[in-house]
C-alpha cells in the first residue's frame, strides 16, 4: 500500500476478487480505475445529494454508483497515497482546510514506509525532527487509513499531555468527518480523548498520555499500530514504552510503530533511544528494532521561512552569512549529500538557499539576544548531533559544544590491554576478533601487553570501555600528566585515565590518550595507570622524566595510588590548599587528588574556562559528550552531570589540568601557540579547505590502511628502553 510495487500486487489480487464478486451482481466485468481529486469532489457531492437529513438513501444505487463505490473502497485501502491525495483532509499552519498532498518531509517517510514493506519489514521508526513538517499529521493519516480499511487493528496514539493526545486524535476525527459516508465506516464507540471503534471491523483507536505519574501503555493488550509524539516528554518511558508498548508488540509485515520527537537535552532516555538505534540500525550481529530518521528543519522549505517573513524581513542586498552561518550551511550540505534520500528530493549537490541561511542567521541572532542559543540548535539544527544540543541548564553553550565536535580528530592507535591472569581478568582482556594482526604487540615491562585493535565504524560503532585510545604520540621535552578517576567498578561509575600534555609557550594543552571502564575497580587500576604512564614517560632536559599522576584517593582511591607507589612510582599530585597565603608544594602533607565541595568547585572552575576558551585541545567524543551534560540543575548549587549522564572524563582531565597548571598559570596567559579551534575560527579558509564535519561517519579501511602505514615505525615505541623508575632521586 505504501510501495508502487508492492500496491500494484496488492490492487492486481483485489480487482481480481472485486471483479468476480460484481460479476455475481451484475453480470458485468469489472476493472479498477483512477480518479483525479476534480473526479472525486464531483462523485461526492453527487452521492451527498443522495442522503436525506435523517442519513437515510432517497432511492437505491444504480449499478453505476454501487461499481463506483467499490471501486473507491479497493482504491483507498490498498493505495495508501490515492486515499491521502483523494479524500485526506488536513488544516494548514494558515487554517484552511484542504486535500493533504505530502511535503518534502511526508514524502521522504513515505519512501521509508515503502522501503521497508518491499522488504517485508514491519514499520518501526524513531523520527527526530524539527517542528511544523507535518510528520505527525502524516502518521495520524496512517494510523487513521489503517482503522478505517483493514480489520482487527489495535491502534494506539499519544503524546506527552492529554491536550496534545487529544489534538491528535482531532486530525484523525477531522479526516474521517469530511470523508463520503461511502467510505467511511461506522464508529460504533466513542469517548472523547479515550477511546474510539469501528465495531463492524473490530478495529479501534486507543487514545493515551505520557503525563502520568504511574501508567503502563497498552496493558492487556496487543496493538499492531502505534503512534507516540514528544516522548522526550514523557514522565515514565521505560514503563510507558519500554515495558508496556514494545513487549505488548511482535514484529510482523503489518506492524506499524513510530516513535517521534524533537530533541530534548543529552543522555536521558530519548537520547539513547536515538543513539542505540543509529549505531545499531544496520548491524547483522545486535539490529536495532528501530530506523532513525533525522528530519532537519531546512527540508521544510515552505515554512522555513515563509513569504510573508521574508517580504517583513528582506534580505539585504549586501548581506553576507556570517563564518557560523557559512558552517552551518556546509555541514547541512554535508548531511543532505550523505543521504541518498535528501539528494532525491532536494537535489543533487544541493547547497542552502540564501534565503534560508538570512533566516537561520536572523533567528540565531534573536536567540542569542536571548540567551536561548541551545534552544535553538535543537530547532534548527543541521544535523542529529545538534539536535541534541542541551537545554540552558548546560554549562557550555551549543556553540562550544559544536566547535569541539567539530574539531576533534581520530586516534592514531586503539589498544587492548593483556596481563598475569591475576590482574587482568579474562573478561577485561582484549578481543581477538578486534586484534589488528598487522601491527606488532607493544610489550610493557615483560609484564604486560598493549595488542593494537582494529578501528572501524570510529566513533558511533565503537565501544570505548576497557580500551587506550591514542590522539598523539609522546615527545621529549613535553610535561605530561594522567588524571585518574576511581569507581567502584560495578558497573555504574566509571574509572577513568586521561593523559594530558601540558601547555608551553608554543602549544596549548592537549588530551593525548584515554581510558575508560565501568567494571573496573580502583584496587583493579594499577595495570592500567601503569602502563599509560610508562607510554608516557620521556625525557626532559635530557633526563628520563615520569608523568605526573594525579590520582583521585576519594572512594578507595588510594588503594590505586598506593599499588602505583609500590610499582616504584614517585611522581604524585601533591595535596595543598591553594588558597593559603604561601603556596609550598613541599610542606604538603598528602599525595593525591582528593575531591570535596572546596575542591571539585576549583577543579570544575578550572576547567570550564579553560574549555570555553578553547585552551584545551580534546578529541575524545565521549569527553566531549559529558561536557555537554555538564550543568546546574534546578535547586542544585553545585556543577554536576545531568541525570542519567557521568561526569568521571570530565573529573579525571580537570584534575591532571588543574595539577599541571594551578602553580604555573603564566604560560597559560602568555600562549602564543593556539588551540585548534582558536586556530580554526580566526582563519575563514579553514572551513573552504577542509569543510568541517561532525556526522561521524565510519572509517573507511583506506583510512585505516593510511594511518597503519603511516604509524608502523612509531609503534614500535623506542623510548620504552629506558626506564623512568630508576630514576627517583630525579623527580
Amino acid at each position: 500500500m505504501y510501495h508502487p510495487i508492492i500496491t500494484r500486487q496488492q490492487l492486481k489480487k483485489a480487482e481480481e476478487l472485486a471483479a468476480e464478486q460484481w460479476y455475481a451482481v451484475s453480470g458485468q466485468s469489472f476493472t479498477l480505475r483512477r480518479h483525479t481529486p476534480a473526479e472525486v469532489r464531483t462523485a461526492i457531492d453527487h452521492f451527498n445529494s443522495l442522503i436525506t437529513e435523517t442519513g437515510q438513501l432517497r432511492r437505491q444505487l444504480t449499478l453505476d454508483e454501487r461499481k463506483w463505490i467499490l471501486n473507491e473502497r479497493t482504491l483507498c485501502r490498498w493505495d495508501f497515497i490515492y486515499w491521502l491525495k483523494n479524500y485526506h483532509h488536513i488544516l494548514t499552519w494558515e487554517n484552511q482546510l484542504i486535500l493533504m498532498t505530502p511535503n518534502v518531509a511526508q514524502s521522504i517517510i513515505i519512501d521509508l514506509y515503502a522501503e521497508a514493506e518491499l522488504k517485508g519489514h514491519a514499520i518501526a521508526q524513531l523520527i527526530l525532527k524539527a517542528r511544523q513538517e507535518g510528520v505527525t499529521t502524516l502518521k495520524q493519516a496512517v494510523v487513521a487509513h489503517r482503522v478505517q480499511f483493514f480489520p482487527n487493528v489495535i491502534s494506539i496514539v499519544g503524546s506527552s499531555r492529554p491536550d496534545k493526545s487529544r489534538k491528535m486524535v482531532e486530525k484523525m476525527e477531522l479526516s474521517w468527518r469530511n470523508q463520503p459516508w461511502y467510505i467511511r465506516p461506522r464508529m460504533t464507540a466513542y469517548r472523547a480523548g479515550e477511546y474510539i471503534e469501528f465495531g463492524a471491523l473490530g478495529s479501534s483507536v486507543g487514545i493515551q498520555h505520557g503525563s502520568k505519574i504511574k501508567s503502563g501503555m497498552a496493558r492487556g493488550e496487543t496493538p499492531t499500530v502505534v503512534h507516540l509524539s514528544e516522548v522526550s516528554e514523557f514522565l515514565n518511558p521505560q514503563e510507558d514504552i519500554d515495558s508496556a508498548i514494545l513487549f505488548a508488540m511482535h514484529e510482523a509485515p503489518n506492524m506499524f510503530l513510530a516513535l517521534e520527537s524533537t530533541a530534548h537535552g543529552m543522555m536521558n532516555w530519548w537520547h539513547k533511544k536515538w543513539l542505540y538505534a543509529k549505531d545499531h540500525w544496520n548491524d547483522p550481529n545486535e539490529p536495532s528494532m528501530f530506523q532513525p530518521v533525522f528530519l532537519p528543519w531546512y527540508v521544510a522549505s515552505d515554512i522555513y521561512p515563509t513569504p510573508t517573513w521574508l517580504l517583513r524581513n528582506p534580505i539585504p542586498d549586501d548581506w553576507k552569512p556570517s563564518a557560523i552561518c557559512e558552517r552551518h550551511a556546509l555541514r547541512a550540505a554535508e548531511f543532505v549529500q550523505n543521504w541518498e534520500l535528501l539528494n532525491k528530493y532536494l537535489g543533487k549537490g544541493w547547497t542552502m538557499p540564501r534565503s534560508q541561511q538570512w533566516y537561520w542567521e536572523v533567528t540565531r541572532n534573536q536567540y542569542a539576544k536571548e540567551d536561548r542559543l541551545n534552544r535553538f540548535y535543537a530547532e534548527l539544527c543541521s544535523d542529529d548531533v545538534e539536535a541534541f544540543a542541551q537545554d540552558s541548564a548546560s554549562v557550555f553553550d551549543a556553540e562550544t559544544i559544536m566547535l569541539y565536535n567539530e574539531h576533534k580528530q581520530m586516534p592514531i592507535a586503539v589498544f587492548g590491554l593483556d596481563g598475569p591472569a591475576d590482574e587482568i581478568r579474562p573478561e577485561l582482556r582484549p578481543d581477538k576478533r578486534l586484534i589488528d594482526p598487522s601491527l606488532k604487540p607493544i610489550d610493557i615491562d615483560k609484564k604486560y601487553t598493549l595488542y593494537p585493535l582494529l578501528l572501524s565504524g570510529y566513533p558511533s560503532q565503537t565501544d570505548p570501555m576497557n580500551k587506550f585510545f591514542i590522539w598523539e604520540w609522546p615527545a621529549d621535552e613535553i610535561e605530561y600528566g594522567l588524571g585518574v578517576d576511581t569507581s567502584q567498578g560495578i558497573g555504574q561509575d566509571r574509572s577513568v585515565i586521561e593523559v594530558m600534555r601540558k601547555a608551553n609557550l608554543l602549544s596549548t594543552a592537549r588530551q593525548c590518550a584515554e581510558f575508560s571502564s565501568p567494571h573496573i575497580s580502583s584496587a583493579d587500576l594499577p595495570p592500567y595507570v601503569h602502563s599509560l604512564a610508562r607510554l608516557f614517560s620521556r625525557k626532559l632536559n635530557g633526563e628520563p622524566r615520569q608523568p605526573l599522576l594525579v590520582i583521585e584517593v576519594n572512594n578507595g582511591g588510594d588503594a590505586c595510588q598506593l599499588a602505583m607507589r609500590k610499582m616504584g612510582w614517585g611522581r604524585f599530585h601533591q595535596w595543598v590548599r591553594y588558597d593559603r597565603k604561601v603556596i609550598d608544594l613541599s610542606k604538603a602533607t598528602s599525595l593525591g587528588a582528593s575531591t570535596n565541595v572546596w575542591s571539585r568547585d576549583l577543579v570544575i572552575t578550572w576547567l570550564v574556562k579553560a574549555i570555553k576558551d578553547y585552551m584545551i585541545d580534546v578529541d575524545s567524543p565521549w569527553l566531549v559528550q559529558e561536557l555537554a551534560t555538564l550543568g546546574r540543575m534546578p535547586g542544585v548549587h553545585k556543577i554536576e552531570a545531568f541525570p542519567g549522564a557521568h561526569d568521571d572524563r570530565v573529573m579525571a582531565l580537570g584534575w591532571v589540568f588543574l595539577s599541571l597548571h594551578v602553580t604555573d598559570s603564566g604560560n597559560l596567559k602568555s600562549v602564543f601557540g593556539r588551540g585548534r579551534i582558536q586556530q580554526a575560527t580566526s582563519d575563514k579558509k579553514a572551513y573552504a579547505t577542509r569543510p568541517p564535519s561532525i556526522l561521524e561517519q565510519p572509517i573507511h579501511d583506506t583510512d585505516v590502511e593510511r594511518w597503519i602505514a603511516a604509524k608502523q615505525n612509531a609503534i614500535d615505541m623506542p623510548w620504552l628502553t629506558f626506564d623512568p623508575l630508576s630514576h627517583l632521586h630525579q623527580l
